[in-house]
């Protein structure tokens, strides 16, 4: 089983980079431990496979509410 962990996803981040990090490693998991403020990268890698999130203390709203919609 291959996990992708991110975490702290905020400010200037390469989406580009994390989607191509999640295509070569061909992860079964990815694991997002919080601060992220993108509700389309979320959508996108859940999308793809299975995405646990835990909020952390820099979130944006929407992505919270993201994260509860996607189950």
């Amino acid at each position: 089983m291959r996990l992708l962990h991110l975490s702290d996803i905020h400010g200037r981040v390469d989406l580009e980079r994390i989607l191509r990090a999640f295509n070569e490693l061909k992860a079964d998991i990815i694991v997002i431990s919080g601060d992220s403020e993108s509700s389309s990268l979320l959508r996108d890698l859940a999308g793809r496979t299975r995405v646990f999130y835990v909020s952390g203390n820099m979130d944006s709203i929407s992505v919270v509410e993201t994260a509860r919609e996607l189950g």
